[in-house]
């Protein structure tokens, strides 16, 4: 077992989440399912917060206290702070029913946004951030 695998299986979670929201990305759910829409994005918000407070706990505390490790772990630190500030703005914007309802077309170029920065971000940690901490 690989000391990643928690975060991997995380991961699929998260993944496993947005799958149940990309299927409502069109604008007659968006108007017709918004209460739907929201309580999921919630759900998938939760999930990303618990991952993310483990990291910091877990994966980072050991990252940064190792010496070929510390660099990496900085950068996608730092890179995640970006990702939180546009992950608070995109759910202030969309903070209840009705915003999602009122501009589908916006609700939905977002969203599509924030999964795809997402999804990079996850490639982007089991291919060089969970294997650097798989080898600590």
């Amino acid at each position: 077992m690989a000391k990643s695998d928690m975060f991997r299986n995380q991961h699929k979670e998260l993944l496993d989440l947005v799958g149940k929201i990309t299927p409502l990305l069109n604008p007659q759910a968006a108007k017709d399912k918004s209460a739907d829409i929201r309580a999921a994005l919630t759900g998938l918000v939760g999930k990303i917060n618990m991952h993310l407070q483990v990291e910091d706990t877990v994966l980072y505390v050991k990252m940064l206290a190792d010496p070929k490790a510390k660099a990496t772990a900085e950068r996608f630190q730092r890179e995640m702070g970006g990702i939180k500030t546009a992950l608070t703005g995109y759910l202030g914007k969309y903070a209840t029913p009705a915003a999602i309802a009122a501009n589908p077309a916006s609700f939905i170029a977002d969203t599509q946004g924030i999964i795809k920065a997402l999804g990079d971000r996850i490639k982007r940690e089991e291919s060089e951030l969970y294997t650097l901490f798989d080898t600590l």
